[in-house]
C-alpha cells in the first residue's frame, strides 16, 4: 500500500499537538489511549511468523 499522504497527515497532527510522541512512560498518566510500537522479527519472512523467543525470554523468571 503506498503511502501517498500519509507523511503529510502525520506532519499536521503532530503539529496539531494531537499525536506527541515520547519516550517519557510518566506521561501515558494522563492519555486516554497509549499506543506502544515494537519490532517484530519473523521466523521465516516468507511465512510472516513472528519470532517470539526473546518475548518470551524476557517473561522468564530471573530476565528482567
Amino acid at each position: 500500500m503506498p503511502d501517498r499522504g500519509k507523511p503529510e497527515l502525520l506532519g499536521k497532527v503532530v503539529g496539531m499537538g494531537r499525536f506527541p510522541c515520547t519516550p517519557d512512560f510518566a506521561k501515558a498518566m494522563a492519555c486516554g489511549v497509549v499506543t506502544l510500537a515494537t519490532q517484530t522479527p519473523f521466523a521465516e519472512k516468507k511465512d510472516l511468523l513472528p519470532d517470539s523467543l526473546l518475548l518470551i525470554a524476557g517473561g522468564a523468571p530471573g530476565q528482567g
